[in-house]
């Protein structure tokens, strides 16, 4: 049986694989291309420093090691401050007399 590391690149997307020689299980570490690096698909501390060693020799552009979310364009979303541009309700303060 095979076993080792090797990568398997396309245009947009590239997979570190590992294959461990006492260990039946294979490993498989994404990326894909954005712009001129390559980004992680998963949260940094699921890859492996070999994994990222092995990929920054053999793809053609940096690792970007942290993850925007797509959806995440500005930081107003995660704001809890009121903005001119969001709806802000009070809640009544009225007491019962």
């Amino acid at each position: 049986m095979k076993y080792g590391t090797w990568l398997k690149k396309d245009d947009d997307r590239a997979e570190v694989i590992t294959k461990p020689k006492k260990n039946p299980r294979t490993y498989r570490y994404p990326f894909v291309r954005v712009s001129d690096a390559w980004m992680l698909t998963r949260e940094r501390a699921w890859y492996t420093e070999h994994a990222l060693t092995f990929a920054a020799g053999g793809l053609d552009g940096p690792l970007v090691r942290k993850q925007m979310h797509p959806e995440q364009t500005t930081f107003d979303d995660f704001d809890d401050r009121p903005s001119e541009y969001r709806r802000v309700e009070v809640a009544s303060t009225a007491t019962a007399d």
